[in-house]
């Protein structure tokens, strides 16, 4: 599922390419690895809660086709994928 989203978003991350200026695409990136990064820190220090994310298949799709918009524009996925794998609970709950 991953996979799939990311494919369509990268599809979508080139047309933004497109449209936006790269400034935007890089800013939007950074935005989301710093709040990662800051509430990583936090949590470190018990001032905030660890963000948990279940993997399933909506969840899935939602970070492929992310890490596929910010992918296709920067070529820069991977901060995206890695909030998702280290996000991910062991929780199975299918929905």
């Amino acid at each position: 599922m991953l996979a799939i989203g990311s494919v369509v978003g990268s599809i979508f991350g080139v047309k933004l390419l497109l449209i936006l200026p790269v400034s935007w695409l890089l800013l939007l990136m950074a935005i989301i690895t710093l709040y990662y990064s800051v509430n990583g820190i936090l949590n470190v220090c018990a001032k905030a809660k660890n963000i948990q994310v279940v993997a399933n298949n909506k969840n899935m799709v939602l970070f492929g086709f992310l890490a596929g918009i910010i992918g296709g524009s920067t070529n820069a996925m991977s901060p995206i994928l890695l909030i998702f794998l280290l996000s991910e609970t062991e929780n199975k709950i299918v929905s």
